[in-house]
């Protein structure tokens, strides 16, 4: 009996544990839809929650972002910000987001129509591209007035190194696999310019003011390591001679190596020839038997190795 109450209870557990994992796989890291009218919750990144209410979508963050769709204009709301979406647009409750295309901005100062690109606060809306609140590119309005306002100028360039990136003044860079920045994979502060290795692949960057308000438009940029490609073609270790002599308390070592290759005896480096001989001298202050490890790397990470072990004998 007990045999048979252990065995169901392990078969519950096989079960529910399978469930959990089909519902993780299916939900738990993926974009959640959600459909109120025209307006899609399209992708996400952290915490977010969505509510529906009359004629709209109440959508909150935490620690994440979210692109919704109205339609007509595509929003990126922020970390920790909420707010109202409805067909014609967005109504900023708290925090700040940024909009695509075309559709109706609202705050707590106004109310208007956009067409192009920029960013909008619970008091604010900066324009990147085009025009909202009649304000136009590289203008802020605030409700009150409009003044001009200086976005990061950037420039990235693709090397054999990495992605060299160059901004005016300093600013928070950010770098993303997708161009509405939902999830970056890299944020990193640049007072003038600054080599990035995302790794492979094809990457949006863009710069931002600290304040967040005021971002340049994005960057697409692809990035090959050919380094990478090489670690991964070459296994062979490099060529390793090494003839190890113990005179007294001294140990001399005179060795060979292939070019470009980095050397250390006993864990520390030494300097190689451009030929690629090396020369070095160990002394101990104690007699005995002393164990000696001579070690050739490459670029690839591949490693020689030489261990011998040397009587050394005091003065």
């Amino acid at each position: 009996m007990k045999r048979l109450i252990a065995g169901l209870v392990i078969l519950l557990f096989l079960i529910f544990g399978w469930v959990f994992l089909e519902i993780y796989l299916k939900y738990g890291n993926k974009p959640v839809y959600v459909q109120e009218g025209k307006v899609s919750v399209l992708d996400y990144n952290g915490k977010v929650s969505t509510r529906s209410e009359e004629n709209g979508l109440i959508v909150k963050t935490g620690g994440g972002r979210v692109l919704v769709s109205t339609g007509q204009g595509l929003f990126l709301l922020k970390e920790n910000s909420s707010a109202k979406f409805s067909i014609s647009g967005i109504k900023i409750l708290k925090g700040m987001a940024e909009f695509y295309g075309k559709g109706k901005i609202e705050n707590s100062a106004f109310s208007c129509s956009f067409e192009g690109e920029g960013m909008i606060s619970d008091r604010a809306v900066s324009v990147i591209k085009g025009r909202a609140c009649e304000a136009s590119s590289g203008q802020i309005f605030t409700g009150k007035k409009r003044r001009k306002i200086s976005i990061p100028s950037l420039s990235v360039k693709s090397t054999g190194n990495g992605i060299l990136v160059k901004v005016s003044s300093p600013a928070l860079v950010e770098v993303s696999r997708g161009p509405f920045f939902v999830r970056p994979i890299l944020s990193v502060n640049v007072s003038s310019s600054r080599l990035i290795r995302p790794g492979n692949g094809s990457f949006h960057i863009r710069a931002c003011l600290s304040s967040g308000l005021i971002c340049s438009s994005s960057h697409p940029v692809i990035f090959k390591d050919f380094r990478s490609q090489l670690r991964s073609l070459d296994k062979t270790p490099p060529q390793l001679d090494v003839s190890i002599t113990p005179k007294g308390k001294v140990v001399i070592i005179r060795g060979t190596t292939e070019v470009g290759v980095k050397v250390f005896i006993n864990g520390a480096r030494v300097p190689v020839e451009t030929s690629g001989k090396f020369f070095h001298t160990l002394e101990f202050n104690t007699p005995g038997i002393k164990t000696v490890v001579v070690e050739a790397m490459d670029s690839a990470g591949n490693v020689s190795r030489k261990v011998k072990q040397v009587v050394v004998y005091g003065d």
